[in-house]
C-alpha cells in the first residue's frame, strides 16, 4: 500500500531531469509498487497518446 506519492517536476524537492532511457523503467516500477505486472505497450501507448503533449513548447507546467 502506498503511504504518499509525491510529483516534483519543478524541481521543488530535489533537481529532476529527463531521462528516455528511464522511461520504460519508471513505468514498470511504478506498476510492480501497485501490484500489477508491467504491460507490454505501456510506455508505447504513453509516448504516442501523452509524450507529445508533455513536450509541446508552448507546455508550461502540466497537462489537463
Amino acid at each position: 500500500m502506498l503511504d504518499a506519492v509525491i510529483f516534483d517536476w519543478g524541481d521543488t524537492l530535489m533537481h529532476w531531469a529527463w531521462d528516455p532511457e528511464l522511461l520504460d523503467a519508471g513505468h514498470a516500477a511504478g506498476l510492480r509498487a501497485l501490484g500489477r505486472a508491467p504491460e507490454p505497450g505501456f510506455t508505447a501507448r504513453f509516448r504516442e497518446a501523452y509524450l507529445p503533449r508533455l513536450l509541446r513548447p508552448e507546455t508550461l507546467e502540466e497537462v489537463d
